[in-house]
Formats: structure tokens, C-alpha cells, sequence
């Protein structure tokens, strides 16, 4: 009797086995986005996504740098599309030989294989991913596979401002009254600016979103104050703002700020102050790849949390950028963060991956940073804190923080402040920091520093 129970149940566990395999088999699904009419594909690279036998090719952008202190030329690709269930992804070089390939943020573990000129590898789930070819990064390619969207509105919902694919421009400061939806959908090139007007604001979707229109510093300076900082690609305003799945590139100053909470979006942006997102006062912002130059990560305001973000810092700024003004922040907490590249060419008061450029008085404390890695081999610098006016940088705590490579430059503290941190399991290219001159400090900088 027992044994024909056992062999019921088994027969049940191997029919529910099969079952579940059937149905996830019927669930498994690949979204890619058209290539908007005039956006000219990328000549460096074409990716195509594998499922089930079924091959699929993903629409290339390129961008190019506008940055005039750039004289390489750099250009990023990029692709983006969803999926459920694994895909084998195919990544082709078209412009030379491929030699070499890694992915970063290597920690992933994602290992590629190389077919002619072509980088291979599979995902197992939704990634935000640098494919480097031939250790060069001047001409990069991101892949951004995206988790499938839910519940994605229709252009007749009511209060839904909807982009369908292909081109559209609205201008600088498109103003987004209170309970609207913004859908940017895959396929969408949107040129232009958002100004959050009310509360209830979602702004979604797989679409770009795009500044390229307006390159010149006079065509996006404020006509009132002359500000490049005033021209903010979404401005939330500290409203119940949502923004979740677009691509933000091309912009010529701020990328996100005021907005309670950011997901999954990705951005590329190449000027002197393209911010990426200023983390506001009980806000959330996870899941995001940022690729900047300047400040990555604002993270001024109480009670602020960002999570599972990947930074790639171009030659301005700093991946966390604890203040340029003389306010005080308490209780904040920064984790599961990669800083995949750090490209300084020269120093500058706001170049270090934590930093505090112009602290003019105030107060930062308990601030929490946690399982954050540093891949940059040849980094310029960990720390660089201005703490004049008597500012203070207290009960600060990093724990799990790993630095790949070695530092070129020793950190820097100055001013007439005090600071204090705790380092818990801290590795300087791969072996264990003990002590503050093992951290790239002066034993006089640090007033409070302890190690475990």
C-alpha cells in the first residue's frame, strides 16, 4: 500500500514537473523595439536575442560624445529590449577584429564566448550590462535587457500622454499635469524635456528619451539665470512622481531629479553637468544604469535610499556625491552598487567616488553604504571631502566595499570639519584594509576611523 502511495506521488511530482515545464515554455517571450524612421542604426555593433530556436535582432542606437574635451571621439552604443525565461544573446563586432571580450559588472558572472566576431554568452534573467571588446572603452556597447512589461497603457486611456514609435519632439519643459501617465513606448525617440506640474505622475515605458536637440550651451541655458544646472530632462518638483523603464540620453545637464521613485531606467549623457539622479528626501531609486559626466548619484536628503545602481563616471564628477551646499542629511542608505568605470583625465574638487565638493557647513550622518564594488582598475581616487565651515561627515559606515585596482592618487580631506567612518570588510585590490594609510588615507585626515 505504501508502495503504491509513493509511486502515486512520484508519478504526480513528475506530471506536475512536466506541466510546469509546458507552461513556462508557453510563457517564454522576447520584446524587441523597432528603430524610429531617421535614427540611423549603430555601424559598430548588431545584437540579435536566441529563444527557443527563434532569433530575434535588436535595433543598435549610437551616441555620440559632445563633449569638447573629448578628443577620442567616443561613441556608446547601445540596445535595449524584454524577455522572460533565458536567451542566448549575440553581440557582433562590424568594425575589426575581436580579440578579447569581457562583461562587466563582471561580479554577474556572465562569460562570453567568441565566434568570428562575435561575443556570445546567455542571461538568465534581466541585466543592465558593458560588453567591452579588445579592452577598449572608447567605443562602448550597453545592453540593457529588460524585465517584460506589466499592464503597458493604451493610447486611448484616459489622462495617458502616449509616444508610439518613431520621432516626436515637445520641447524644453513639457508640462505634466497631476494624475497623468507618460508612456514612452519600445520604439519611442522623444526629443525634449518633462516638468512635473502635480502629484500622481507616472512616467513609463522602453521609448528614449532624448536632449540631443539641444547641444549648444546657449540653446539650454536658462534665459533667467544663464544656469546650464536649470535644465532638467524630468523635474519631479517633490511630487509623487514615478519614472520607470526609459532611456535617457544625450541630455545637456540633469537627467532626473525630484522624482520619489526611480526604476529600472538607463542613461547616457556626455556634457559637464548631465547629473544622473538627485535622490530626494524619501526616496527610492533602484535598478538603474548610469552613464554620466557628472554626478551620478545626488544623495543630499533625510531618509533616501538608492539600490542595485551600475555607474560608469566619465571624466566629471563623482559616482556619490554627498553635497555641494551647506545643508544636513541624516539616515541614508546606498547598496548593491557597481562603479564599473571611473575615466578622470585630470583632478578637479569633485573628482573621487565618494565625494563632498564644496561643504560649506552642515551635517552628513548615518549614512550606510553597502556591498558596493569598484571595478576601475587604475582608480584616480576613493574620497575627496571639502568640509569647510566647520562641516561634519559622521557615523558613516562601509561595509562590504570592494576596490579592484589600486589608487593613483592618495584621498583627500580638507577644511576645518571632522569626519568619522567605519569600514567592515574593506579590499583594496583584493587584499584586506586594516588601517587608514592601507585606505589611501593620511593618519591626520581621518579623526574617527575604524576598522574590522
Amino acid at each position: 500500500m505504501n508502495q503504491n502511495m509513493n509511486a502515486d506521488v512520484s508519478s504526480m511530482k513528475t506530471y506536475a514537473f512536466v506541466l510546469l515545464a509546458v507552461v513556462s515554455s508557453a510563457f517564454a517571450r522576447v520584446d524587441i523595439y523597432p528603430g524610429p524612421e531617421g535614427i540611423s542604426p549603430s555601424a559598430k555593433y548588431a545584437v540579435t536575442i536566441i529563444q527557443d530556436g527563434k532569433r530575434y535582432s535588436s535595433f543598435v542606437y549610437l551616441s555620440k560624445s559632445k563633449f569638447h574635451l573629448d578628443k577620442r571621439g567616443a561613441t556608446t552604443s547601445w540596445t535595449t529590449f524584454s524577455f522572460s525565461d533565458p536567451v542566448t544573446v549575440e553581440v557582433t563586432k562590424l568594425d575589426g577584429e575581436v580579440k578579447s571580450c569581457v562583461t562587466r559588472p563582471s561580479r554577474f558572472g556572465i562569460k562570453a564566448k567568441i565566434r568570428d566576431n562575435t561575443a556570445i554568452f546567455t542571461l538568465e534573467k534581466p541585466r543592465k550590462i558593458s560588453i567591452e571588446f579588445n579592452d577598449d572603452i572608447t567605443h562602448s556597447m550597453l545592453l540593457f535587457a529588460d524585465v517584460l512589461e506589466a499592464d503597458p497603457p493604451k493610447s486611448t486611456d484616459e489622462n495617458v500622454m502616449y509616444f508610439a514609435p518613431g520621432r516626436h519632439t515637445i520641447g524644453i519643459g513639457k508640462r505634466i499635469p497631476a494624475n497623468t501617465t507618460v508612456y514612452l513606448a519600445g520604439g519611442a525617440y522623444v526629443y525634449g524635456s518633462l516638468n512635473v506640474d502635480g502629484d500622481n505622475v507616472t512616467i513609463r515605458g522602453r521609448g528614449v528619451l532624448s536632449g540631443d536637440k539641444w547641444r549648444k550651451y546657449k540653446e539650454f541655458k536658462n534665459p533667467k539665470s544663464g544656469r546650464m544646472h536649470d535644465f532638467k530632462m524630468i523635474h519631479g518638483r517633490n511630487t509623487n512622481c514615478r519614472v520607470e523603464g526609459i532611456t535617457i540620453v544625450d541630455f545637456p545637464a540633469f537627467a532626473i531629479i525630484r522624482c520619489k521613485l526611480i526604476e529600472n531606467v538607463k542613461t547616457i549623457g556626455w556634457y559637464y553637468n548631465c547629473d544622473g539622479v538627485d535622490v530626494p528626501e524619501n526616496g527610492l531609486v533602484k535598478d538603474c544604469f548610469l552613464k554620466v559626466n557628472d554626478d551620478a548619484l545626488k544623495i543630499y536628503w533625510d531618509n533616501s535610499r538608492a539600490e542595485d545602481i551600475i555607474i560608469w563616471q566619465y571624466m566629471n564628477g563623482a559616482p556619490f556625491q554627498w553635497g555641494w551646499h551647506g545643508m544636513s542629511s541624516d539616515n541614508v542608505a546606498v547598496k548593491n552598487c557597481d562603479v564599473i568605470h571611473v575615466e578622470y583625465q585630470g583632478d578637479a574638487n569633485n573628482r573621487a567616488v565618494f565625494n563632498a565638493a564644496r561643504k560649506r557647513g552642515g551635517r552628513r550622518s548615518n549614512y550606510l553604504f553597502e556591498n558596493i564594488y569598484i571595478e576601475e582598475p587604475n582608480l584616480w581616487r576613493l574620497f575627496k571631502l571639502n568640509l569647510s565651515g566647520g562641516a561634519e561627515i559622521s557615523n558613516n559606515v562601509f561595509r562590504n566595499l570592494h576596490v579592484a585596482g589600486q589608487l593613483r592618487h592618495r584621498n583627500q580631506i580638507s577644511g576645518n570639519g571632522s569626519v568619522d567612518f567605519v569600514f567592515e570588510n574593506m579590499t583594496l585590490d583584493g587584499k584586506p584594509v586594516t588601517d587608514a594609510g592601507t585606505a589611501g588615507f593620511s593618519e591626520k585626515d581621518v579623526h574617527v576611523a575604524i576598522f574590522k
